[in-house]
């Protein structure tokens, strides 16, 4: 089942899992004022999966990103939760860089390896980004036995949404409400240069744009009662244009910023 922007706007809390990257604002992108989005951010936008308390360590025991889940979850009740991830996304490169085939990654040449090899006494604190992006790993590999170098960096960026959203169904929190019919999860994609919107369809996990679908609704042909006056509605005054067809998408219903005015 294919969620539109329609169906996210109509709950009444949304708590929103994006990437870093600042080039793009929660808000604008959904249309909402201050308060109605409860955001985390992180790079490249991963979620962990659930681990058991038995299963804990320092590393995963404090994760800020499953926190914040479990404090939308349980204590916010939130009812949707959406993974966004975006286009030419850096965590995903870097990872691409990381894990990619010998022959497919822009990794470091031997000798500055070697010389980094020989500088590890000398820590300066770096290493981070590396540890985080290995939760992309089997993504990597994933889109590197099925594409072309060239088409990697989008699929790992939609894959990595995929997986996201299913590890944020591992915590059984989440699984509960879900269960109960109080929680939706769903996996979205924002291409930053175009504005650009898309949702995630459940069964196929393709992604689709917002615009496309909310444009092939208003176009869909009216029941047979009501042919005539959806032939008297689809007459456009004269003189007025159609919009762009690539124009950015806009969320559903009437932009509240303009009512204001």
């Amino acid at each position: 089942m294919l969620v539109s922007l329609a169906d996210l706007r109509c709950v009444l809390f949304l708590f929103l899992h994006q990437c870093c990257d600042s080039r793009y604002d929660p808000t604008l992108v959904f249309n909402a004022d201050p308060g109605e989005i409860f955001t985390i951010r992180n790079v490249a936008n991963v979620v962990p999966p659930f681990v058991k308390n038995e299963d804990k360590k320092a590393e995963t025991a404090h994760h800020g990103t499953c926190a914040a889940i479990e404090y939308a979850v349980k204590s916010l009740k939130v009812e949707a939760i959406v993974v966004l991830g975006h286009a030419q996304c850096g965590g995903c490169a870097h990872a691409l860089s990381l894990f990619s085939p010998p022959a497919a990654a822009t990794t470091t040449t031997s000798n500055e390896e070697e010389e980094k090899n020989n500088n590890n006494s000398s820590d300066d604190g770096s290493g981070y980004v590396d540890a985080w992006c290995g939760l992309i790993k089997e993504s990597v590999k994933h889109v590197c036995a099925e594409y072309d170098k060239d088409e990697r960096l989008r699929q790992l960026e939609h894959e990595n949404v995929r997986r996201s959203v299913e590890n944020v169904k591992t915590f059984p929190f989440v699984q509960e409400r879900i269960a109960k019919g109080e929680l939706k999860v769903r996996g979205g994609f924002f291409t930053i240069f175009s504005g650009g919107l898309s949702m995630m369809d459940e069964e196929t996990k393709a992604f689709k744009r917002v615009k496309d679908i909310e444009l092939s609704e208003e176009k869909a042909p009216p029941p047979a009662a009501d042919a005539a006056a959806g032939v008297a509605a689809d007459a456009a005054p004269a003189g007025k244009e159609e919009a762009n067809p690539a124009d950015p998408p806009q969320s559903a219903g009437t932009n509240k910023r303009q009512k204001r005015k």
